[in-house]
């Protein structure tokens, strides 16, 4: 995936600013890894989500 601390103009951002988001997704590995991200996580969320009621 990229890595926008190599940009001097992206380097003092955050992945909450909006140039550090759309460079880091407009590349199609970090649309890969985010799908396969997704694909890991789902199917987990509504466990999860059931076992946090109980506390």
């Amino acid at each position: 995936m990229p890595n926008p601390y190599y940009l001097p103009e992206l380097r003092n951002q955050t992945g909450k600013d909006q140039a550090v988001y759309d460079y880091v997704m407009n590349h199609e590995e970090s649309e890969d890894f985010y799908r396969h991200l997704l694909a890991l996580i789902e199917p987990i969320l509504p466990g999860y989500k059931k076992k946090e009621n109980l506390f």
